[in-house]
């Protein structure tokens, strides 16, 4: 989506006030847009949670479980992130 050159357009633009027919064709797309921004963001930050904890139970161990816990013992603090898992040998959290 978008332009290979950022300086690319549609065509000219005119210098003329929009009309009445245009500004409402014009709302309903910002209404569209912003109804599937939202879809989208509903959509992509419960999945962005879920790789953020994988990824943390990856490569560092900690268990997300715990790091919501610690968060609502000490809310507006950053938890620390502690695995209570003990690590193996190879340094991951053993399962």
């Amino acid at each position: 989506m978008g332009f290979a050159d950022a300086m690319q357009t549609f065509g000219e633009v005119s210098k003329e006030p929009m009309s009445a027919e245009d500004q409402c064709l014009l709302q309903s797309g910002l209404r569209e847009l912003e109804s599937l921004n939202r879809d989208y963001l509903d959509m992509a930050v419960p999945r962005v949670e879920v790789l953020i904890q994988n990824a943390l139970r990856t490569t560092i161990g900690v268990d997300a479980e715990s790091v919501i816990e610690a968060s609502k013992l000490h809310p507006g603090e950053a938890p620390l992130l502690m695995s209570t898992r003990p690590k193996a040998a190879d340094g991951y959290a053993s399962s």
